[in-house]
């Protein structure tokens, strides 16, 4: 089994990132942890960090390390290409995002039980980290939750339904002739949006990938087992939404543009039950859609035009909505006001106390 764990400047967590690995339970099975550093200044550090765990046998202890930054997505899947082998189990892993301790061997078996080429699981929303990453706050209480839940099913091609395709952590892969078949084809689809900057386009991969699996006959199935906590850095949060400096309307509007193009390489009638779901969330026009600093406005309305959208059919309720609440954000200054409130007035527990509770149960 292969877990790799890309990093981008988080060094501060890589630490509990990495125990949160070493606290997973396996079942006689080798595993390779494989980081790749896609920040060339970093080297030092990360090489430190992850020396701290060489001595655990039960691991491989694999550092990658970027000379240039890559664009993300090339990074993560060229990496995979090298190290995974024929029929091997990869399971991906933010790296500000922490694995469950039954999550790794619910994953491995249910791939291998399920011959699946790909599978989507969970995850729990969300883990905060403030003062340099060394204090937490969780956004739910953990007992209300049932984490352990194991049925596997099909998965289909709505979304809103089953696990959230485009959250890295929550895949799952087989490394096969349908998987590569798959991860070409997704590379295919992002391309199609060549006048978007790469890191946008290429952002969208993880989300188009188990459709593109599905259509190259692969099999694809789908867990809700919560395996993973998803992390967010403060104040991180506060100055974008993705990795690339995008937004979620950006995101949308590339989702539906996609799914809706029926020129598309491999397309198939199934997509239609994503582009119905994508569609009412493309027609609603967002400011911050033309406020993002990386993409051009000429951009923009080439993916609105390409998506066959018409500026009258952005004139809806959901677009009043969407620029009342900006407008609010903006005059009152409420954005992230509830996390600035909570590190103000809550006393934080340090990060060692939620791997700790972990390492008891």
């Amino acid at each position: 089994m292969l877990i790799l764990i890309p990093i981008y400047n988080r060094t501060t967590i890589l630490k509990w990132v990495l125990k949160s690995v070493e606290n997973s339970t396996f079942q006689n099975e080798l595993v390779k942890v494989c980081v790749v550093n896609n920040h060339p200044q970093t080297k030092d550090i990360v090489n430190k960090i992850v020396s701290e765990f060489k001595n655990n046998s039960r691991f491989i202890w694999i550092t990658i390390h970027r000379e240039v930054t890559m664009i993300h997505v090339k990074s993560w899947y060229s990496t995979l290409y090298s190290y995974a082998r024929e029929g091997e189990v990869v399971l991906m892993l933010g790296d500000d995002d922490f694995l469950l301790p039954w999550s790794s061997d619910f994953r491995y078996r249910s791939m291998l039980n399920q011959h699946a080429d790909m599978l989507l699981t969970n995850f729990f929303d969300r883990l905060y980290f403030f003062k340099n990453s060394s204090n937490y706050w969780l956004s739910k209480d953990f007992s209300l939750l049932n984490f352990q839940s194991q049925t596997t099913r099909e998965w289909d091609f709505k979304p809103g339904i089953d696990p959230e395709a485009s959250f890295i952590s929550n895949h799952t892969y087989r490394f096969t002739e349908k998987f590569r078949e798959g991860l070409d084809l997704a590379f295919n689809w992002c391309e199609e949006q060549n006048w978007l900057p790469e890191i946008v386009r290429m952002g969208m991969l993880p989300l188009y990938l188990p459709y593109a699996i599905s259509l190259k006959g692969g099999k694809v199935i789908a867990m809700n087992s919560i395996c993973v906590i998803r992390g967010a850095i403060v104040p991180d949060v506060y100055k974008e939404e993705y990795a690339g400096g995008g937004s979620t309307q950006l995101y949308l509007l590339c989702a539906y543009d996609t799914f809706s193009n029926m020129s598309l390489k491999n397309y198939s009638k199934k997509l239609k039950l994503a582009a119905d779901f994508y569609e009412p969330l493309a027609k609603t026009f967002d400011i911050d859609l033309f406020l993002i600093n990386n993409v051009k406005l000429n951009s923009i309305f080439k993916l609105y035009n390409h998506a066959k959208i018409k500026s009258y059919q952005l004139i809806n309720i959901n677009t009043f909505k969407s620029i009342f609440i900006f407008l609010i954000k903006r005059i009152f200054r409420l954005t992230g006001f509830r996390l600035k409130l909570i590190e103000k007035t809550k006393n934080l527990p340090h990060i060692s106390y939620l791997y700790k509770k972990f390492a008891d149960d």
